[in-house]
């Protein structure tokens, strides 16, 4: 294991703006090596896993009463010869690469004695992918598979993005002090993603062959077995919340949480019974969440 990484941080302007900034590095040095008894097959291949990590942050005091910040991050790995070992050659071997990445960005707002508002928007991402060693059909014999698993290569995509405002006031000598806060949330959440597109499907034998390397040598197949359809997909689902919570000091001993917040996603969709079925998506309306503390 080999793990390495440092870290900055100081001063942009004096005693206004400053910034942070972190990176590590991490690799896993493994190696996988088949055993299938045919020597042009069994040989070692790396199998390392390597980390990238990157942080970056500032933090700014625009004047008295504002503040704003911002970060950004950056995570990759990246995985190599997956799934080779014992009878599964480089062949039946995938790689299996990653990148997530986030930003944020936030903004205070010391509005008077008694009122803050705080605004913060941010996004998070992922993209990651399974890549097969070998474009060809899997040829699974009692002691060595050639060829990739049916259910690759595939990859997914997500990405959320959401924006939310909150005022804060302060409200003494009203039966109690008062601590009030309301604000809105907008979500927005965007998935895609895809399963084979090209299937080469998978042939299965019950003895094995005079020679792996020359097809003419393989006996007759006991099945063939291949995925059929489409296994692309994309779905996209807004949600919208608003709150108002109250931390009500009754009295020296006694404090009271109330409040009460209320989703909308007009996106959603729903199951049905036929799995090979689609059903058009609905508005959820009825997330009303209450919350009582003391």
């Amino acid at each position: 294991m080999n793990q390495t990484g440092a870290t900055l941080g100081g001063p942009i302007f004096k005693d206004r703006s400053h910034f942070f900034a972190s990176y590590e590095y991490h690799k896993d040095g493994f190696t996988s090596a088949p055993t299938t008894g045919y020597p042009t097959f069994d040989k070692t291949f790396d199998s390392s896993t390597k980390y990238n990590y990157l942080t970056l942050r500032n933090d700014t005091q625009l004047n008295n009463a504002q503040r704003l910040f911002g970060r950004a991050s950056l995570y990759t790995w990246d995985i190599k010869n997956g799934g080779i070992g014992g009878t599964s050659t480089w062949e039946a071997g995938y790689s299996w690469p990653a990148t997530i990445y986030d930003l944020a960005i936030g903004h205070t707002w010391v509005m008077g004695s008694r009122v803050v508002n705080e605004v913060r928007a941010g996004m998070w991402g992922e993209d990651k992918s399974i890549d097969v060693n070998s474009a060809q059909p899997r040829y699974s014999f009692p002691s060595i598979v050639l060829g990739p698993p049916s259910n690759m290569p595939q990859y997914w995509k997500e990405n959320i993005f959401q924006l939310n405002d909150s005022l804060s006031y302060y409200k003494p000598g009203w039966a109690g002090d008062h601590r009030i806060k309301a604000g809105g949330q907008f979500t927005y959440q965007f998935y895609r993603g895809s399963l084979p597109t090209v299937s080469y499907g998978v042939f299965s034998f019950l003895t094995n062959p005079a020679n792996p390397q020359d097809p003419a040598t393989y006996p007759a197949p006991r099945s063939f077995t291949q995925e059929l359809g489409d296994f692309y997909y994309e779905m996209k689902n807004p949600i919208f919340g608003l709150f108002v919570q109250d931390d009500w000091a009754v009295s020296r001993k006694l404090t009271l949480n109330l409040g009460v917040r209320y989703d909308i996603e007009p996106n959603v969709f729903p199951s049905t019974a036929n799995p090979l079925g689609e059903a058009a998506p609905a508005t959820d309306r009825d997330n009303v969440a209450p919350r009582v503390g003391f």
